[in-house]
């Protein structure tokens, strides 16, 4: 019976040792994602250390942009960018700066990081050319738009405005800053104009409108 004992001992301890080493065979990814890169598969041995492939995390966004010495004493860490890219046209995403490193270049442009949750239904991807506009702090009075109205293109900040004739004008504007759902205009437009806040996509240059809604 002791003889029995010591053997299921000595099995038990060479069964956990298996299972140790099953659990090593399974590799688990430090982070969600998608695989971009696959460099070994199924079957193959490795080393400690060995790439396995590279996971693409695209929840968070990181815009790498050079600002030049003329701009870059007026940004600091934290303060807000608005993102747009040339394959979404009149879509913006709003990020903020997390790192400006304070080593010029050979053009004297200081490297910039801005990151942006990637929870929009038009998800940004890696490789993707963006214009970046940053908040302008003036310091006068300014009217409040819906940040829904802002469009930018080529760099350039507008909205849509309706003249008298029902017919949309774009404008530019300026961004002095952000407020949650609402940014801050200045200079640009005036108090009591009328601003598109949705279907931008259909405006046409010379077209009226014909039905729409006012909101307060």
């Amino acid at each position: 019976f002791k003889a029995a004992q010591l053997q299921l001992q000595s099995l038990e301890q060479e069964l956990a040792i298996s299972r140790k080493q099953l659990q090593q065979t399974i590799i688990q990814a430090p982070a969600n994602g998608i695989v971009i890169d696959k460099k070994v598969y199924a079957g193959d041995f490795v080393q400690p250390g060995t790439v396995l492939g590279t996971i693409a995390d695209l929840s968070v966004v990181r815009v790498k942009i050079y600002v030049p010495e003329t701009l870059i004493t007026q940004l600091q860490p934290g303060d807000e960018a608005v993102v747009a890219v040339d394959v979404l046209p009149g879509h913006v995403f709003t990020g903020k700066i997390t790192t400006i490193l304070p080593v010029a270049n050979e053009v004297k442009a200081f490297p910039v990081e801005i990151v942006i949750r990637n929870s929009d239904r038009k998800q940004l991807m890696a490789g993707m050319s963006a214009s970046v506009s940053f908040t302008r702090h003036t310091g006068k009075p300014s009217l409040l738009i819906p940040r829904s109205a802002l469009l930018i293109e080529n760099g350039n900040q507008y909205v849509w405005v309706l003249d008298s004739t029902q017919a949309p004008q774009k404008r530019p504007i300026t961004i002095a800053s952000f407020h949650g759902s609402s940014v801050s205009v200045s200079p640009g437009l005036t108090a009591g104009e009328r601003i598109i806040t949705s279907g931008q996509n259909n405006i046409e240059p010379g077209k009226v409108l014909k039905s729409y809604s006012l909101e307060k």
